[in-house]
């Protein structure tokens, strides 16, 4: 792909756009989701349900990179959550013709969770739908903390062929740009629409301390991928923890992707997984916690202990301690990028287990929580961007992208563009 095609594939599905918009019809908008724990454009979804302008759609798509078994137990799984909350919910699978469905005939807008083509089937791929519809990226983690966000995601053929991708702020604006495989003009800073919904949260704190165990799934250590998992060597020390603290709740939540990594034959194996699980499960002050809604969990805990990638930055939106574990701090030079490295500054960190104790005892049961103010000017400088208004944003800038006057005058810019270099 090329500069000029990007630009002509996106001007031609404009075009047609805009005559739906100027016929009075309303824009048929679908928000693929793989997983039911990983859909950041929700908000949007929902601010598009009460608008005249759009047909939100949610469409159910396959991770077609981990096994067949668990293609078909994530789709089941997340059609039936997010069907429970919502009606226009569809399968991207016929289940008795046993084949996909090519829905980009029926597709205005489509919106992108996952940016990787790699990962789904070819009809949900941004390089199969760029040329019949909007494609529209809302990152569904927080990026522009790891190098991989900089040297593999920015880097992608798909972060160029997106039609908008709406970044998260002006750091990582800049970032894209700098990283992007062809200079297109596809970035617009709104802020990060998953988290719109946390200031509407009410929760009742509850009377115990909860904290949130979220491992992250990079256990196989890959040259040249993200390697920030330490769950090989504190598997059993998170079993053991709520033993030590019995006047302490746990959640155990990890990645989506943690045990279907660790149910490989080279790795751990699905018996042992299993095993692992049961025993997670027969704590008593461990709940397990597989997929969907994370957000009233973090707003009941008292503090997070993690080494997730998008935890990392929406754990600031509630205002609590985190805990950090890292293998050293070789690793954040090697992992992070710089923007990611001034944020590790303002989040506590931990290297053994000894430390991990330390956190939940002078932080959460002395509540010795002494970053707080460091870490919530941070926020709003560094991570926290339009909230609570980023859902009404991307909707508004929508309707201004597609409309027959911003198009007019789109055209108009990109002509002075290419004067300027006569």
């Amino acid at each position: 792909m090329s500069e000029s095609s990007f630009y002509q594939k996106r001007s031609e599905v404009v075009a047609r756009i805009r005559k739906k918009v100027q016929s009075g019809s309303k824009l048929r908008v679908y928000f693929s989701v793989i997983y039911d724990s990983v859909f950041p454009a929700e908000n949007v979804f929902k601010k598009m349900l009460n608008d005249d302008a759009f047909e939100p759609y949610i469409l159910v798509i396959p991770d077609t990179s981990r096994g067949e078994n668990n293609k078909f137990y994530q789709m089941d799984k997340t059609y039936k959550t997010l069907s429970a909350k919502y009606k226009n919910v569809y399968h991207s699978y016929d289940f008795q013709k046993k084949e996909f469905i090519d829905w980009s005939d029926k597709m205005d807008i489509c919106f992108f969770a996952n940016p990787y083509d790699s990962m789904t089937h070819e009809f949900y791929t941004v390089k199969y739908l760029s040329d019949k519809c909007f494609c529209v990226h809302v990152p569904y983690g927080y990026t522009g903390l790891t190098k991989y966000s900089l040297n593999t995601i920015y880097r992608m053929e798909e972060y160029s062929t997106f039609s908008k991708i709406f970044a998260e702020n002006r750091n990582v604006y800049k970032l894209i740009k700098e990283h992007q495989k062809y200079s297109v003009d596809n970035l617009e800073v709104v802020g990060y629409p998953k988290m719109d919904s946390v200031a509407y949260l009410k929760v009742e704190t509850p009377d115990r301390p909860l904290i949130v165990l979220a491992p992250h799934h990079t256990v196989r250590k890959i040259p040249g991928s993200i390697n920030i998992s330490n769950f090989l060597r504190l598997s059993e020390f998170y079993l053991e923890l709520p033993k030590k603290y019995p006047q302490i709740d746990f959640i155990f939540r990890p990645h989506p992707l943690l045990f279907i990594t660790l149910s490989a034959p080279d790795l751990w194996g699905k018996e042992k997984v299993d095993e692992y699980i049961a025993k997670v499960k027969d704590i008593p002050n461990m709940q397990y916690q597989e997929g969907g809604d994370y957000f009233e969990t973090f707003a009941k805990s008292s503090a997070l202990i993690h080494d997730c990638g998008s935890f990392f930055a929406e754990y600031f939106y509630f205002d609590k301690p985190q805990c950090y574990i890292l293998e050293n701090d070789e690793k954040i030079q090697i992992e992070f990028s710089d923007f990611g490295r001034l944020t590790m500054e303002n989040v506590y960190k931990a290297y053994t287990e000894k430390d991990i104790e330390n956190f939940i005892n002078d932080v959460v049961i002395n509540k010795n929580d002494f970053m707080r103010k460091q870490r919530q000017n941070f926020a709003k400088g560094n991570i926290i961007t339009n909230h609570p208004n980023v859902s009404k944003l991307i909707v508004k800038s929508l309707k201004k992208e597609l409309s027959y006057v911003s198009t007019f005058c789109w055209y108009v810019k990109r002509l002075f563009r290419r004067l300027r270099f006569y």
